[in-house]
């Protein structure tokens, strides 16, 4: 009887022991703790000359490099990179096979392997795509202006790779896109469609912060690029915040709901979020006042949009059609992609 009740009451106390280590392994002081424990047992390469030597470990992309158009396999390569990367040793993300590559891509990678959240400096290596005309494009990016390289390459004129981490909207970055759009490319857009694109890009500015992590509110980075082809312009604006359906007003309004967020598809919720139901943000930025996502939204049903694009957290959506899908892996952050075509806006062709 004794051995039985000692048995129960220390299996109770490893249980008890097994939950309070979990809830301790998920606060901020612990994972800030376990992170600078593995830094002190790597050999930095700014302290050790002999790490440099090190040959990384090869971790190659999947030949469809797209969040567009193979999200699931992006997504997932990306959380490959994050989990090798907890071993230490050095990396080397490998895009050398890629076969496709859409523009959206460029700002993903490099808002991913700057993150010092997952990776210490110097620990990410990389190479351009063997194929001419996605190394063209990627080596013209801009990509290259953020990262340590032996080799030099020159960003094209009319492109714009801009990172940002200060807490206040820029217009001036939303000025400097119109301005590309109207003057690199000398495209037909009136300025009633000028004027959505440039409010687009305020509020994501501001929309950023506040799908951020409350406790860090302003400190988030977020990645701007903007593509000019011939015919089109690709613009993608990516954050690094927690994504929409993580944020807290999100889970204020599904508590109200009284539904349990553990067990719920995110999906369901994307119609009411769309349609104004759920405010994306807390409008606490008394500079910019606007409508958040449903303004975004709304503005996407212009003719001058080609394609336009949100990615966050595990849900992808075509704003075009209201299409939806939901991810094997959640996305970290959000992600806006619109395309402007100039042989197909409101019909017109350009002479």
């Amino acid at each position: 009887m004794y051995i039985q009740c000692f048995s129960m009451r220390k299996s109770n106390f490893i249980k008890l022991y097994r939950v309070r280590y979990q809830e301790k392994r998920r606060t901020e002081k612990y994972k800030k703790t376990r992170i600078n424990r593995v830094k002190a047992r790597i050999p930095n390469s700014s302290q050790n000359t002999g790490w440099s030597k090190v040959e990384p470990e090869k971790v190659p992309a999947p030949e469809k490099l797209s969040l567009i158009n193979y999200p699931n396999e992006l997504v997932n390569y990306l959380k490959i990179v994050k989990k090798t990367a907890k071993y230490g040793h050095p990396i080397l993300v490998d895009i050398s096979h890629v076969t496709v590559m859409t523009y959206e891509t460029i700002p993903v990678l490099i808002s991913f392997i700057k993150n010092k959240k997952y990776f210490y400096d110097g620990q990410i290596h990389g190479n351009a795509p063997d194929k001419e005309c996605l190394k063209k494009i990627f080596t013209e990016s801009g990509f290259y202006d953020f990262v340590n390289s032996k080799s030099k390459f020159k960003s094209a004129t009319e492109n714009l790779l801009h990172q940002e981490s200060n807490f206040k909207v820029k217009p001036e970055i939303a000025g400097r896109v119109t301005d590309l759009i109207e003057t690199a490319l000398d495209f037909n857009v009136t300025e009633d469609e000028l004027e959505a694109i440039y409010n687009i890009f305020i509020e994501l500015m501001s929309n950023t912060h506040h799908h951020a992590d409350m406790t860090k509110y302003g400190q988030t980075k977020w990645w701007l690029f903007a593509h000019c082809a011939k015919d089109e312009i690709n613009i993608t604006f990516v954050d690094q915040g927690i994504g929409i359906f993580k944020s807290r007003v999100v889970k204020e309004k599904i508590k109200k709901l009284g539904l349990n967020i553990k067990i719920l598809t995110n999906l369901i919720l994307v119609d009411d979020l769309l349609d104004g139901k759920i405010q994306s943000r807390i409008d606490i930025d008394n500079e910019i006042r606007g409508k958040g996502l449903p303004q975004i939204v709304e503005y996407s049903k212009l003719d001058v949009f080609e394609s336009f694009y949100i990615i966050t957290n595990d849900i992808w959506i075509n704003l075009k059609n209201r299409d939806r899908k939901k991810l094997t892996n959640s996305f970290n952050g959000t992600l806006i992609n619109f395309t402007i075509k100039n042989t197909n806006i409101h019909g017109r062709i350009k002479d």
